[in-house]
């Protein structure tokens, strides 16, 4: 038995995550094990540790977000159900904002940024531009302003 399969198959969790957001497909419940989510996110340590701690964290946030960074505290990658191209950079950015959120400092915007970067078209330039974390991520702010600018006269 290994830890992908615990996870998957939700062997002995003993947490919940409950997204709320009202997005077509953006809500739903993640169940994870404490002990994972406790050594990754300060913030979710911190309430884990508290007498009268819950076992369940509701969070305004997609599903597929979440569930992109809860396969990231188990399993160090990046790519949700192992397909990187089934995130938008925009939620790739909500990935990122999250983590901060919740203290997760081993999710860094150069992991994101290898993956949002590649995937850059001018599509997706827009709801990049407009994410509300994007200042503070000042790689990806610049490689996007630089794209688009490099690709103005074609958007024209």
């Amino acid at each position: 038995m290994n830890l992908r399969r615990m996870f998957e198959d939700r062997i002995l969790t003993d947490f919940t995550i409950v997204c709320t957001c009202s997005e077509p497909g953006g809500s739903g419940e993640i169940k994870a094990h404490s002990v994972i989510l406790a050594a990754h996110s300060g913030v979710l340590r911190q309430q884990l540790c508290q007498p009268r701690a819950t076992n369940k964290l509701e969070i305004h946030q997609k599903l597929s977000v979440m569930r992109a960074l809860v396969r990231f505290m188990y399993f160090g990658g990046l790519a949700p159900d192992d397909d990187p191209t089934s995130l938008s950079a925009a939620d790739m950015l909500s990935v990122l904002a999250e983590a901060r959120n919740l203290g997760i400092e081993a999710l860094t915007e150069d992991m994101v940024a290898q993956v949002i970067l590649p995937k850059l078209d001018p599509h997706n330039c827009l709801s990049i531009l407009l994410h509300p974390s994007l200042s503070s991520h000042s790689t990806i702010s610049r490689e996007v302003s630089a794209y688009v600018g490099q690709q103005l006269p074609r958007l024209l």
